[in-house]
C-alpha cells in the first residue's frame, strides 16, 4: 500500500512552472505549493502475501489497484 502525491500531477505542475521560468518569469515570484491531494495505491499481490484483507470500499477509494 502506498499513499503519496501523484507523480503525474506533480510533473505536470513542475513543467508548467519551468515553462514560465523559461519564458522570463522570475522564479522568486512563483508561490511555493504544498500539494494536499494524495493518491492511494494498493498492490493486491503484496497485500495477500502479507495476509492483509482489503474491503471493497477501500479498493473503491484507491486511485490505483495493481496485481488484481
Amino acid at each position: 500500500m502506498a499513499i503519496g502525491n501523484s507523480g503525474y500531477k506533480t510533473g505536470t505542475y513542475v513543467a508548467a512552472i519551468g515553462a514560465e521560468i523559461l519564458n522570463g518569469r522570475d522564479p522568486a515570484s512563483i508561490a511555493i505549493v504544498d500539494p494536499k491531494l494524495v493518491e492511494v495505491t494498493f498492490n493486491l499481490g503484496r497485500a495477500r502475501a502479507l495476509g492483509v484483507d482489503l474491503s471493497t470500499s477501500e479498493l473503491a477509494e484507491a486511485a490505483n489497484v495493481v496485481g488484481q
